[in-house]
């Protein structure tokens, strides 16, 4: 959330010149007509110039990075610099999950979040198989019980087929040499937050664990920590 009020202090900042500097490298997230960006902050953005690699489009939901060329009335006309389609998928209930396997143990984090337009917006960190075409899934786990300590449970999961990099490789391979199979990569995935609020409540501190690797200084030997992000979910 921090991010955004960022972005609009500095739209604000343009709005209140005599004359409207071009600010830049901003990045919001929001839908898309094909034209019109509105921002979850709803903001509106007249898309004037397309510098991205192919046509955005419709989409109801992007995250875009683009420059301010002028402001006219309540509204921006933007120069789009680059889009990115962010995978949107459903929490699910740990009660409800009947294959952890299928869930996944894989390693993987969040390097940074926010909420935003009804979800919890989450970039995450995992790892795959050079020039591998299989899709790996991830998945938010609403603990149960969901609320412990006055804080929502939650936990990022990954699932990467047989194909993520394990702490095993790392502490057999004492050349390096997994890096010539293995890479890490990131994803943007957006999860609504509709139901997860307890009722009779407006806000919630949550909390969202997941595992990652970690080398001991000393021993060398690499394992799994949990990660750990925090904030406040509010209705």
């Amino acid at each position: 959330m921090k991010k955004f009020l960022a972005i609009a202090s500095v739209l604000l900042l343009a709005a209140c010149a005599k004359s409207y500097p071009v600010a830049t490298g901003l990045t919001a997230t929001g839908s898309c007509d094909g034209t019109t960006f509105t921002s979850d902050e709803g903001l509106v953005f007249r898309i004037v110039e397309d510098k991205s690699t192919e046509p955005m489009g419709a989409l109801e939901r992007v995250y875009i990075t683009y420059d301010v060329v002028s402001r006219i009335g309540n509204e921006y006309e933007i120069r789009l610099i680059s889009w990115t389609k962010p995978l949107v998928k459903g929490w699910i209930k740990k009660a409800d999950i009947t294959d952890e396997d299928a869930i996944g143990h894989d390693p993987i984090r969040i390097t940074y979040g926010w909420t935003g337009g009804g979800y919890l917006n989450l970039n995450l960190d995992l790892s795959f198989k050079k020039e591998s075409t299989t899709k790996h899934v991830v998945n938010l786990v609403l603990a149960n019980p969901p609320v412990q300590e006055d804080t929502l449970r939650l936990a990022i999961r990954h699932n990467g087929a047989s194909e993520a990099l394990t702490t095993d490789i790392l502490n057999q391979d004492t050349d390096g040499q997994w890096n010539k199979t293995y890479a890490f990569g990131s994803s943007l995935v957006c999860f609504p937050t509709e139901g997860l609020l307890p009722e009779g409540t407006d806000q919630i501190p949550f909390a969202i664990t997941g595992e990652w690797y970690s080398q001991n200084a000393e021993t060398r030997e690499w394992t799994l920590k949990e990660s750990r992000v925090t904030g406040l979910l509010k209705r």
